[in-house]
């Protein structure tokens, strides 16, 4: 039996582990998925300022993982859907 308390109580949301993503698990898919020649090609993200948003994750400047983790989910979804291939864009 489940307790009424617990039954009745509020949703509590959840957090994805995104900066644990980026920094092991996606960290050299990365530097592939979003490298300054695939944002050039795509030419939607100033790849200067993307490599910015990296460099201030990696070194504690700034927490910039929900703009590289939005980037990043952009770039492979236009490969899956509109590429179709799912190969990076041509220059």
């Amino acid at each position: 039996r489940i307790p009424q308390s617990i039954i009745w109580r509020r949703k509590a949301g959840f957090g994805a582990p995104i900066r644990s993503w980026l920094a092991k698990d996606l960290a050299q898919g990365i530097s592939e998925w979003i490298s300054p020649s695939v944002l050039e090609a795509r030419g939607l993200f100033r790849p200067e300022e993307v490599y910015q948003l990296q460099e201030d994750l990696r070194t504690g400047r700034r927490d910039t993982a929900l703009q590289i983790w939005q980037i990043l989910t952009l770039e492979l979804w236009m490969r899956a859907y509109i590429d179709q291939r799912g190969e990076e864009p041509a220059s």
